[in-house]
């Protein structure tokens, strides 16, 4: 029957020996339908020749062979075809999830007394599995899956296959990385996903996710890896310090310090390392409860010019940090070689005048001019540089890095004078240090013309808090560095200040500065507590322009030396104008100031690198033009700028987008203004992972068990991972998938419906009907 059926239709697509072949139709015809046409094909056919001439039985033959021919039309038309039925089995799909974030690369994981990394881990489950891998491909499709911040293909080990590329993703999202597995399974039925990761991610996954797997019941099978206990790991999160800084200063460096895995009274070591020589700069031993929020550490420089501080970080016993690519950070400073310029202008001798231009003067890093109002003529001014009058022009006050206002009348200086000491601190960034006193200041500056360089809003009238006060520094001292009284204190505050039954401790000449009057942009370094309770502002700082402006509500930390002689007061003192001087070096004697705003970016985010042309000689001189160098610290890679002027402004400028993780350097190429210091025209930026993998390196096994058991899934380890296929169901399907072969375009048709015609055009012939 085959053979004939091959020989009429032409079936090579079904195979031999099939069975079970039906006839069907492409356009099938119901039964009636079939009656209702052969009726209709009769009548048809015998109306056509009803009415013609020529014998009965001639008409009726002729009626018969055009009812065949309307009628192998209409079966053409039906689409006959010789059907074979076939079904076949469709497997389900697992997807398998392989983490390959850098958190892989973290050797965690004991083994044989020894440590291995989580890569290692992954490894061996695939290895030691694979006869698990190979069972399950026969029975499912096994898409293996690697994943970072998304999720790619990758080959599965079943077949010996160890190409699954390196783990160095810097952002691991599991949600994005499922929803991308999810989507690329299309319409195959799904039986599970497998899930080997650390765990560690942005997130955990979305609930449109959680609710597909839950409504499809789809099982999450997580494989754990890494160590289920925390690392013993501390690292450094920021490292803080100025930019610029006097030689022989004692330069803050505020370095942030995070702990994962240590005992809360186990000891960190932190150095500070010249970059140089890595010669020990200074050493702090400290518990890891004290080092949870900062460390201040500091350095002395002698030698001027650009320096680089290594920040390093250890525990204790060096036993246990096993990432090492967190334990150091650094920064960069300029070295000034001159001394501090102050000029100290105060009203009458009170005892804080007295022991604070003893201090300038004995500290050889400051150089001081002293004026005290109410001396006599022949009175012999102090300091080391003494002045016989104040300076009444720009070029005389740019002489002074820091001036320090004592209780004197704003009426001792003309308007000139004051206009000058504005701009001295909003143009040339000159540090304003106010020490308030009982008769002239605040008070008698209120309408002086220099009261936008106070810190308080009017009235200045104030009041005296009822002693004693102690004073406390708040968190901004503490990351500016400044009041540094105890260096060998976590925070570098004397505890002891802040103790009332030490009965020296205690300040008496205290001014109450309500807090609604402290201007907006001011914020407190110390603070105090009246006889209330209610907490006072006792030392304010507030930027003006391009320098910085202290106000200190008393006038008798001189009372200290009660108890600890005078070397609490000279640390205050000397502190605060350090810190105040350095702020003059970034615009004191500069002919330009580049700035990256932000100084801390992700890639793809957009920098604004911003020029200023301080020196208005040079700025007319330039084009509207200037050139910038882009390079990454090891100078590898390098982009070139080119900064626009804003208008008629000394003003440059443009946008940068980083693409490369790293510390940054943007250095000024234009011949005309690479003649300065070519620290002046170089910058720092850094260009930092914004999920850094490492920056909190435990291994998250709980968010893993949630998942599975949100699922309905399950949570395997090394040795019960040859289970994994009983906890996979079996969601393969029978799908049909017949083969089709139409007959209606085969030969023995053609010749049929030309066999007809022909015939019926002989008959007609022959019967004259033609």
């Amino acid at each position: 029957m085959r053979r004939v059926l091959d020989l009429l239709f032409d079936l090579g697509s079904i195979p031999e020996g099939a069975s079970g072949l039906e006839l069907t139709w492409a356009r099938p015809i119901p039964g009636w339908g079939w009656s209702i046409v052969i009726l209709l094909s009769i009548t048809l056919a015998a109306w056509s020749y009803s009415r013609l001439k020529g014998p009965r039985w001639g008409r009726g033959a002729l009626a018969l062979i055009r009812a065949s021919i309307i009628l192998l039309v209409i079966v053409v038309i039906a689409g006959p075809q010789i059907r074979h039925p076939r079904e076949e089995v469709e497997q389900d799909v697992v997807l398998v999830l392989v983490d390959r974030s850098a958190s892989m690369a973290i050797r965690d994981v004991v083994r044989d007394g020894g440590r291995i990394s989580r890569e290692e881990q992954l490894s061996e489950l695939l290895e030691d599995g694979r006869e698990t891998w190979r069972a399950l491909t026969e029975r499912s499709e096994l898409r293996w899956l690697g994943f970072a911040s998304g999720a790619y293909r990758i080959p599965g080990p079943e077949d010996g296959s160890t190409g699954r590329g390196e783990a160095d993703g810097w952002r691991t999202d599991l949600s994005s990385a499922l929803q991308q597995a999810l989507d690329g399974i299309a319409s195959r039925p799904l039986s599970g996903v497998v899930l080997l990761s650390d765990g560690r991610t942005s997130g955990f996954p979305d609930r449109s996710i959680l609710r597909r797997l839950q409504q499809d019941a789809i099982p999450v099978i997580s494989i754990p890896l890494g160590s289920a206990e925390p690392i013993r790991d501390v690292s450094i999160r920021e490292v803080e310090a100025p930019r610029r800084a006097f030689s022989s200063d004692s330069i803050p460096v505020i370095v942030d310090i995070d702990s994962s895995g240590l005992d809360p009274e186990e000891l960190v070591v932190v150095r500070l390392l010249d970059g140089s020589d890595d010669s020990v700069l200074d050493r702090r031993s400290l518990s890891v409860s004290e080092a949870s929020e900062s460390v201040l550490l500091t350095a002395t420089l002698e030698e001027p010019g650009d320096r680089n501080l290594v920040v390093e970080v250890r525990s204790g016993d060096g036993d246990g940090d096993l990432i090492s690519e967190n334990d150091f950070g650094s920064v960069d400073v300029t070295v000034v070689d001159r001394p501090i310029r102050v000029l100290y202008i105060e009203g009458y001798p009170r005892w804080e005048y007295r022991y604070l231009k003893n201090i300038m003067v004995r500290e050889g890093s400051i150089e001081s001019s002293v004026m005290l109002v109410s001396a006599d003529r022949d009175f012999a001014q102090e300091g080391n540089a003494p002045i016989t009058r104040l300076p009444r022009t720009a070029e005389e006050f740019a002489a002074f890095d820091l001036i320090v206002m004592g209780d004197i009348p704003s009426g001792f200086f003309s308007p000139e004078q004051l206009k000058l000491i504005e701009n001295q601190v909003s143009e040339r960034g000159a540090g304003l240090f106010w020490i308030g006193g009982d008769r002239h200041l605040p008070s008698d500056w209120e309408d002086s013309g220099l009261e936008n360089l106070l810190p308080l809003r009017p009235p200045l009238d104030l009041d005296d808090l009822d002693g004693p006060v102690l004073v406390r520094p708040t968190d901004l001292s503490r990351r500016l560095g400044v009041l540094v009284l105890d260096p060998d204190a976590p925070d570098g505050w004397a505890e002891e200040l802040t103790d009332s039954e030490t009965g020296w401790s205690g300040l008496r000449s205290v001014q109450s500065i309500p807090p609604e009057q402290v201007k907006p942009t001011a914020e407190p370094l110390a603070v105090g507590n009246d006889a209330s309770g209610e907490e006072r502002p006792l030392l304010l700082s507030m930027r003006f322009g391009a320098g910085q402006v202290l106000y200190a509500a008393m006038d008798d930390i001189w009372r200290w030396r009660f108890g600890r002689g005078e070397l609490y007061t000279e640390r205050w003192w000397i502190g605060l104008i350090r810190m105040l001087a350095r702020q003059s070096l970034d615009q004191s004697g500069r002919v330009m100031e580049l700035m990256v705003d932000p100084d801390e970016l992700v890639p793809g985010s957009v920098a604004r690198i911003q020029l200023d042309v301080l020196d208005e000689r040079t700025a007319e001189t330039l084009g509207d033009r200037i050139a910038v160098v882009i390079t990454d610290r090891d100078e590898r890679s390098s982009t070139e700028l080119e900064l626009l002027r804003s208008g008629d402004t000394a003003e440059w400028s443009a946008n940068w987008f980083p693409d490369r993780v790293g510390t940054h350097l943007v250095k000024v190429v234009d011949p005309q203004l690479v003649v300065e210091s070519e620290a002046l025209g170089t910058i720092a930026v850094d260009v930092i992972r914004p999920d850094d993998e490492f920056r909190n390196p435990d291994a998250d096994h709980d968010l893993l068990v949630e998942l599975a058991e949100s699922t309905g899934g399950t949570v395997l380890d090394r040795d019960s991972l040859d289970s994994l296929p009983s906890h996979l169901p079996n969601r393969e399907i029978l799908v049909e998938n017949p083969i089709i072969v139409p007959i209606w375009n085969s030969g023995l048709v053609f010749f049929l419906l030309i066999g007809l015609l022909t015939l019926e055009w002989i008959g007609r012939r022959l019967l004259r009907m033609i």
